[in-house]
């Protein structure tokens, strides 16, 4: 990763692009709750041909928030 200048950081938006700006790849991600009483999630990308070892996202139960119902 590249060293970002304090010029370059103070250029960038409040509320930057996720695509543009950052860079992210955005993805449809299926989410499926784990048979057992850990509350835990799997959060899978939809397109089959996306499942590799880097398509997982381990997180812990209070680390997941629906984003709908923080609008």
């Amino acid at each position: 990763m590249s060293s970002v200048s304090r010029t370059e950081w103070a250029q960038v938006s409040d509320d930057p692009d996720l695509e543009e700006d950052l860079g992210y790849e955005m993805i449809d991600l299926e989410i499926i709750q784990a048979n057992n009483k850990a509350e835990q999630y799997m959060f899978l990308p939809q397109d089959e041909e996306m499942l590799t070892e880097e398509a997982f996202i381990v997180a812990e139960p209070d680390s997941v928030v629906d984003i709908n119902s923080q609008i």
